[in-house]
C-alpha cells in the first residue's frame, strides 16, 4: 500500500499554552461568558456608538461623490456590453 509523504505540519498553529487568550475563546462565546479580565492588550479603544456621529462633520462631499457615481455608472453598462460583444465574436470565430 503507497503512503503519502505529505505532512500538515507546516499548517499547525504555534502552541500557545500558558499565555492568556488576545480575545474571548471559542467556548466562551458558546456558553455567554465574556472575555477574561486583564488579557494583553488592556481596554479596548474608545469607539464612537453608530448613529453619534457629530453632525456638522458630514458634508455633502463626504456623504455623495459625483465621479464616484459616474464611475460605477459608466462601468455599470460597458461592463456587460463589452461581455456581449466579446462572446458574439468567440462565438463568430469558433461556430
Amino acid at each position: 500500500m503507497y503512503r503519502s509523504k505529505l505532512t500538515t505540519d507546516a499548517l499547525a498553529a504555534p502552541s500557545t499554552q500558558g499565555e492568556e487568550p488576545v480575545g474571548p475563546t471559542v467556548g466562551q462565546l458558546a456558553s455567554g461568558e465574556g472575555p477574561p479580565s486583564g488579557g494583553r492588550h488592556g481596554a479596548s479603544p474608545s469607539v464612537t456608538p453608530i448613529g453619534e456621529e457629530d453632525i456638522e462633520e458630514l458634508t455633502e462631499e463626504s456623504l455623495f461623490d459625483p465621479a464616484a457615481t459616474t464611475r460605477i455608472v459608466v462601468l455599470w453598462i460597458l461592463t456587460p456590453s463589452l461581455s456581449v460583444v466579446g462572446s458574439y465574436l468567440l462565438f463568430a470565430l469558433v461556430l
